[in-house]
């Protein structure tokens, strides 16, 4: 009856400590993703608007990666002429909102360059950028 007792009084300490470990981990990658967001390198900006004379946006040789472990986007080419529709058709994790994202330059692209109008998104002043292009996530 003892054994029982104890059995009975040892097992929600246990479960607590359980709990108390878990929930230490998630505080511990909650620190260690903001520390990493908080230290992340801001994107260049530029002063001076750019002059935009239309709003055909052209992707040269584009290439990007989050990491340094997997490319995303190899090699883009791709012109999307003023006044009209256009759809990215593919597969979950072809990198279509990856592109949509490199549009409203979220990030930089590792290497080629996207343009609005002939001009460079690094040439185009953030806060410009963020007049011209919309951008509404899929979530």
């Amino acid at each position: 009856m003892l054994c029982v007792a104890l059995g009975i009084g040892i097992a929600p300490p246990l479960i607590n400590l359980s709990t108390f470990v878990n929930d230490m981990k998630m505080i511990q990658y909650a620190v260690n993703d903001t520390s990493e967001f908080l230290n992340v390198e801001q994107l260049h900006n530029s002063e001076a608007d750019a002059v935009i004379k239309n709003h055909s946006i052209e992707f040269k040789d584009v290439s990007f990666s989050y990491n340094e472990e997997a490319q995303v986007l190899k090699n883009i080419n791709l012109k999307l002429s003023q006044d009209t529709f256009c759809a990215l058709v593919g597969p979950s994790g072809s990198g279509k909102s990856t592109m949509a994202k490199l549009i409203a330059r979220f990030w930089d692209v590792s290497s080629g360059d996207i343009t609005i109008g002939g001009i460079s998104l690094r040439d185009i002043p953030l806060k410009q950028l963020a007049q011209t292009v919309s951008f509404v996530t899929q979530d």
